[in-house]
């Protein structure tokens, strides 16, 4: 049996008594799985705190004999609080339950397809702090409710895509594995039918949806922690008031090169996909030049043009 010290067996006993608390009820195996104990031993060391008692400073014998109880069958059972339940499951105060609720509710709206007990029970807690009635409107863009549908069912979708890489609309088949919500946005993850890779499309970028006729295997599919989108950077290098770089639209990544005096520089900026790059080249100003590539230069003339044109 490994040794414990003192700190690692107060901290399991913490946690097993809340996770007591917070399911009303767990087998003792399930208590010693979480918190790395073997079953024995965890047996072991709650049989004193169970049924530990104490005397006050006026000499009364107070116990928490009745605050767990340990079944027969192996099952800890919450009858009442336990001072050593609090060190781990002490409540938040008001404004901190109000914002962890806010939270909690946004993302069970965005796991919706797959629930999360843990955390439909920690709402329930926190609502009982509030002790009121929070209502959170989480918006869900047309086409969510499809989506979901599509995905449950296993079923293709035939989408019209307005990405931000291409900039123009594209038809496409879909087969969607998972809908879900991160980064202030919903996306779809799904594979283009005939194509290899499972692929984010954003909700609220679908200008028409509708369900197809084609089935598919359904695969596990997790949202990534970020995108790499490395493949879709376009760079300008572009001589400019160094003042300027500050108005230059955001997001990019803006390297100065060189300094060219007088309150000049040259620098490299980079943003993904040609619509951003079409905003980078009209939003440079009068007093910017672009000079590489050739080809952005030219684009920069005609997109004024055009501007000017709508205006004359």
């Amino acid at each position: 049996m490994t040794t414990r010290n003192a700190p690692e067996r107060l901290l399991a006993l913490a946690r097993v008594l809340a996770l007591a608390d917070e399911r009303r009820s767990i087998a003792v195996v399930d208590a010693a799985a979480e918190v790395g104990f073997d079953p024995d031993e965890l047996r072991e060391l709650l049989a004193p705190v169970l049924f530990l008692e104490w005397r006050d400073g006026d000499g009364e014998l107070r116990g928490e004999s009745r605050a767990f109880l340990l079944t027969e069958d192996g099952h800890l059972v919450v009858t009442q609080e336990h001072w050593l339940r609090g060190l781990a499951a002490r409540p938040p105060d008001p404004p901190t339950a109000l914002r962890l609720f806010v939270a909690g509710v946004v993302l069970q709206a965005a796991t919706s397809q797959h629930p999360l007990p843990a955390l439909d029970r920690a709402l329930d807690k926190l609502a009982d702090v509030l002790d009121a009635e929070v209502v959170v409107h989480v918006d869900r863009p047309p086409f969510t409710d499809v989506c979901e549908q599509a995905t449950n069912d296993a079923r293709t979708l035939h989408v019209r895509y307005l990405s931000a890489v291409h900039g123009e609309p594209r038809e496409y088949e879909i087969e969607p594995h998972l809908v879900a919500s991160r980064w202030g946005h919903w996306y779809v993850l799904a594979r283009v039918r005939g194509q290899r890779d499972v692929v984010p499309f954003r909700i609220d970028r679908l200008l028409h949806v509708e369900p197809g006729d084609g089935m598919f295997a359904p695969e596990p599919v997790a949202m990534p922690e970020w995108w790499d989108l490395a493949a879709h950077e376009q760079t300008i290098l572009a001589q400019l008031p160094v003042a300027d770089l500050d108005r230059v639209p955001q997001p990019n990544r803006s390297v100065v090169c060189r300094d060219l005096g007088a309150g000049r520089v040259e620098a490299e900026i980079t943003v993904i996909g040609p619509r951003r790059m079409d905003h980078l080249l009209l939003a440079l100003g009068p007093h910017a030049e672009v000079v590489w590539p050739e080809e952005c230069t030219q684009r920069r003339r005609d997109l004024a043009t055009e501007l000017l044109a709508r205006y004359a």
